[in-house]
């Protein structure tokens, strides 16, 4: 096992990492709201959730979790099947294969859900961005989204990884 010995001097000018190494995570960012977001659009809508974070590096990427729960609440005379989305978007773009979807059939006025998910996004920027969560629902019935709500908090962690 060779031993490699570094002064502190060194550590402060290092710009980049050598070929194959990779996966570091280079800066965290974290995001909440307790902001009660309600919404019967078909639409998709700002959910009150967001985080921006800055690359270091266009090669490098961004490891986004999100954790926002709530209900989902109905006409209780309607007992159709109803379906609501979240999905990620960075920027004002929606991030491909980033969406979640929850389906009920109703019997009753409320039903909790909870969505959950990560995504590891390759930004190509060094320009500031923002991720965040929009919610929409199917069109027809009287429903209503309702996230953050009674006290619970929402959260999304951004973690910038070093390029591969």
């Amino acid at each position: 096992m060779a031993i490699i010995t570094l002064n502190n001097n060194s550590l402060s000018s290092v710009t980049a990492l050598p070929a194959g190494v990779g996966g570091k995570v280079l800066q965290t960012i974290y995001g909440s709201t307790l902001t009660n977001y309600s919404n019967n659009s078909t639409s998709y809508t700002a959910t009150g959730l967001s985080a921006s974070i800055t690359p270091s590096s266009s090669s490098n990427k961004v490891l986004v979790i999100v954790q926002q729960a709530g209900h989902f609440d109905n006409d209780a005379s309607d007992s159709s099947r109803r379906t609501n989305y979240l999905a990620l978007f960075r920027d004002s773009s929606e991030i491909a294969g980033q969406k979640q979807k929850c389906s009920k059939n109703f019997n009753s006025q409320s039903v909790p859900i909870s969505f959950s998910f990560n995504s590891l996004d390759t930004p190509n920027t060094t320009s500031a961005i923002t991720y965040s969560t929009k919610a929409k629902g199917d069109s027809g019935g009287s429903w209503t989204i309702e996230l953050n709500n009674d006290s619970s908090r929402s959260e999304i962690i951004l973690m910038e990884i070093a390029g591969w």
